[in-house]
């Protein structure tokens, strides 16, 4: 295959504690790339869209916003299993530096973020086949609509991420285990996120957006274990486990030293803990069967149409009380002591951290 431009810019790329290595693997993804530019950018370009589905288009999305990448996703995933290209998350970490190579065109970033996705996807199954838990992390890597419509997950780690749409419309038609983020500004992530099952944690440390998780799991079922630290947000997980149609409410929820005008709006939780948080909006139109303020009491300024509903109260000192207890049961302090230790230069020592996070997470008991 003759070496593209693009490649032998790479070459000089050395992301932080890796090397780039561009073998027959990596260069068979970039031919594989390289033909769907020319067979589907129109599908993921708005304005290169004709007649009739062009115009809809722009007319229900004028923003441009990502709209499910389904069934162009299903066709690219389709393509690359016929492929049989032996590949590892190493590669999939290069072919995203790859990005950086390139001038992208209408549709461009929506394509390259389909096709980051098709390539977790596809290693995920593989591995689970091998009964095999695939540990994803990326590291400073600017790819807008990284991992674009990713059915399926186990690890997924994101450090230092600054753009928008990341994961958008992800784990529609597989699973997705666990997702981490780390120090990341990424406005409008977690677009529409969800899962055929249980999502098991959902880990945000440190991170900034003006939206960030809207309509999780919002008709299809539950988010186990959610971790909110840090960061200022506009507007957090609005339409978590929302719908009636859900099998149930999402499960625990910790949030601490946070920012936002809006905090889980219109969300079902069995348990929310809300510590040193200033939210402009706090929990409108949410139901929870346990809320914990040990910081808080509630607003007394709710109107008919978004008061919350609440059938355990836990306020100051008793919510001091009961957030330790929740602390100690929900490992909070255990997770956040692995999460630490996990490092993007050290593959090996990440993967045994995942492994006992995971086993740590198994023996939690979400009952009452």
């Amino acid at each position: 295959m003759k070496t593209d431009l693009s490649l032998k810019k790479l070459k000089g790329i050395k992301p932080k504690g890796k090397k780039v290595n561009l073998d027959s693997s990596f260069k068979e993804i970039v031919a594989f790339y390289n033909e769907l530019k020319d067979t589907h950018l129109n599908y993921f370009a708005p304005n290169a869209a004709s007649g009739w589905a062009g115009a809809v288009r722009r007319v229900i999305n004028p923003l441009q916003s990502p709209q499910d990448p389904r069934p162009g996703y299903d066709d690219i995933y389709m393509q690359l299993r016929a492929k049989n290209i032996e590949y590892s998350q190493s590669h999939i970490h290069n072919f995203l530096n790859y990005f950086t190579c390139i001038d992208p065109v209408p549709g461009e970033n929506e394509l390259f973020g389909v096709v980051s996705g098709c390539l977790l996807d596809f290693l995920t199954q593989k591995m689970r086949r091998n009964n095999e838990h695939c540990v994803m992390h990326v590291s400073d890597v600017d790819v807008p609509i990284l991992f674009y419509g990713c059915n399926n997950i186990d690890t997924l780690v994101v450090d230092n991420h600054n753009e928008r749409f990341l994961l958008s419309y992800a784990g529609v038609e597989g699973v997705i285990k666990n997702l981490i983020f780390r120090n990341a500004n990424c406005s409008s992530g977690l677009l529409d996120l969800s899962s055929t099952k249980s999502i098991d944690l959902i880990w945000v440390e440190n991170c900034n957006a003006d939206m960030f998780g809207q309509g999780i799991m919002e008709d299809v079922g539950a988010l186990n274990y959610l971790y909110v630290g840090g960061g200022s947000f506009g507007s957090l997980f609005y339409g978590t486990s929302e719908f009636v149609r859900c099998p149930g409410a999402s499960k625990f929820a910790y949030l601490e030293n946070i920012k936002s005008d809006f905090l889980l709006t219109e969300s079902r939780f069995d348990t929310v803990v809300v510590d040193d948080c200033e939210i402009d909006h706090l929990l409108q139109k949410t139901k929870i069967n346990h809320i914990v303020l040990p910081n808080h009491s509630l607003p007394n300024d709710y109107t008919q149409e978004n008061d919350p509903v609440f059938f355990n109260i836990y306020e100051q000192e008793e919510g001091i009380k009961k957030q330790a207890e929740l602390k100690e049961k929900f490992k909070v302090d255990i997770f956040k002591d692995l999460i630490s230790k996990i490092d993007y230069t050290k593959p090996t020592q990440t993967k045994k951290l995942i492994k006992k996070l995971n086993e740590e997470f198994n023996k939690l008991n979400f009952g009452k």
